[in-house]
């Protein structure tokens, strides 16, 4: 196909403006885009006061590496962890005033991420989320679906791009496409 080339440039330029538009909104949000802490601090917005073992879980990952963020998010002002009343050997965290401040701006860059969307009309939205659907639907007859294949040790072969379903709620967010 003479435009497959040019397509598929096109759809790596935008997944490379579409990272840098959310490092740069996350930027602008805490000052630092360390994607672990904005989970971090994003869940503990919506979840005030947990064990590290339950944010450790609610995350998806190793509670030694959930520690190493807590250290930091710690040491800027941004969470605090205190014994449970219940069980002092636990340590429940939870968010403080400037880590809930710092939760709503990045709540608030969340939103912003889709407002590019804006150039298209809520028509051009909907039939580019149909041509989209349509490209995803064969690549994944082509490759077998959308399932990650697994390294050794359980880790996904590829880099998790979560754009493609996050672009479609941009869409609707944007007031664009009706699902």
């Amino acid at each position: 196909m003479e435009n497959g080339s040019s397509l598929v440039g096109r759809f790596l330029k935008i997944n490379l403006l579409l990272s840098k538009n959310d490092y740069k909104k996350t930027l602008e949000a805490v000052g630092d885009p360390c994607r672990g802490q904005s989970r971090v601090l994003l869940l503990l917005r919506k979840h005030p006061v947990v064990s590290q073992k339950e944010l450790s879980e609610l995350l998806g990952i190793r509670t030694q590496s959930l520690g190493e963020l807590l250290i930091k998010l710690e040491k800027n002002g941004y969470i605090s962890r205190e014994p449970s009343d219940e069980d002092r050997r636990i340590k429940t965290i939870a968010l403080t005033g400037q880590g809930a401040m710092a939760a709503e701006r990045l709540e608030q860059a969340k939103q912003e991420r889709f407002r590019f969307l804006s150039c298209l009309s809520r028509e051009e939205q909907s039939r580019l989320i149909e041509m989209m659907d349509r490209l995803i639907g064969s690549l994944e007859d082509e490759v077998g679906g959308a399932e990650e294949p697994e390294r050794p040790g359980g880790r996904p072969a590829y880099g998790r791009c979560p754009y493609p379903h996050q672009v479609s709620a941009g869409l609707r967010e944007s007031g664009g496409a009706d699902d």
